[in-house]
Parts: structure tokens; C-alpha cells; sequence
């Protein structure tokens, strides 16, 4: 694939909102994990929009700050223009549902499961 090719652009974007998605998840700022990385705020931004690819060594910092394998940035990885991962309401489910304590987590995700 050529460097502007709408298909590879796409994963770019794919990629982002998974960045994005799993420091939202973790508290974390777009200031603090910037610094966390060794990136300015504006780069970090860019690599959330797509704006400017991530490379393979970025990338496995960004994964080992986050705690999760780089391959997992991959997983699953298939095109669909205009569709996040996650929606914002989604993002903030998960972030306040990880603060709470285990019991109660439990029991919310067993509420959710009869439903």
C-alpha cells in the first residue's frame, strides 16, 4: 500500500482511537501521558487523530505505559470509515466502573450480564 492509501489511513485512525480509547481508561490527561511517553500534548494529539502515523517503536512505548502489548493496537484491526472503537459514553462507563471496588464492580458486571 502507497503512504496516502485511504485503507492505510483508515488503520491510522483505527489505531488512534485505541490510544486514545485505553488512556482515557487508564485517568490519564493527554498532558501526563505525553510526558509519560516522551512526546509533546500536540504530537500525542496527532497521533489520536491520525494526523501523523505512529511508528513500531512508538508505538511499544505508548503499549508498555498503558500495559497492554503492542500487538493489541492490531487486534482485530478491520476498516470502517466514520466508526469509533468506543463512544465517549463508553470510555467514561469503563473508567468509572474501574475506580470502584472490586465487590461492587462484580456486582454491577453481574447485574449487567442478566439483563
Amino acid at each position: 500500500m502507497k503512504r496516502g492509501d485511504e485503507k492505510t489511513h483508515e488503520i491510522d485512525l483505527i489505531i488512534g482511537q485505541r490510544v486514545r480509547a485505553l488512556r482515557k481508561l487508564k485517568g490519564l490527561s493527554q498532558n501526563d501521558f505525553s510526558k509519560l511517553i516522551g512526546v509533546t500534548f500536540q504530537q500525542l494529539q496527532k497521533y489520536e487523530l491520525a494526523t501523523n502515523r505512529i511508528s513500531c517503536s512508538r508505538l511499544v512505548m505508548i503499549a508498555e505505559a498503558l500495559g497492554v502489548s503492542a500487538a493489541d493496537f492490531y487486534e482485530n484491526v478491520i476498516p470502517q470509515p466514520g466508526k469509533n472503537l468506543y463512544s465517549d459514553e463508553e470510555i467514561q462507563l469503563l473508567a468509572k466502573l474501574r475506580k470502584l471496588p472490586k465487590p461492587v464492580s462484580k456486582s454491577i458486571f453481574k447485574l449487567i450480564e442478566e439483563l
